[in-house]
């Protein structure tokens, strides 16, 4: 499985929209892109969307 493909599963698994998951962070093109192995996304832009507790937060740990 691709990293598109992954991210693409784990997100409709969680019952999240391509819209919702990106508010406030990137375009939506941006991910759907990605999802369909169109590009590659930063470490920082895939951070924060990992970030993303799938009850509309976004939640950033800080690491020392």
């Amino acid at each position: 499985m691709r990293s598109g493909e992954g991210f693409k599963q784990l997100r409709k698994e969680r019952g999240v929209s391509q819209r919702k998951l990106t508010e406030g962070i990137c375009a939506r093109s941006t991910l759907a892109t990605f999802e369909n192995e169109g590009s590659h996304l930063s470490v920082e832009l895939c951070s924060k969307l990992l970030s993303y507790d799938y009850k509309g937060n976004l939640k950033f740990k800080k690491r020392f």
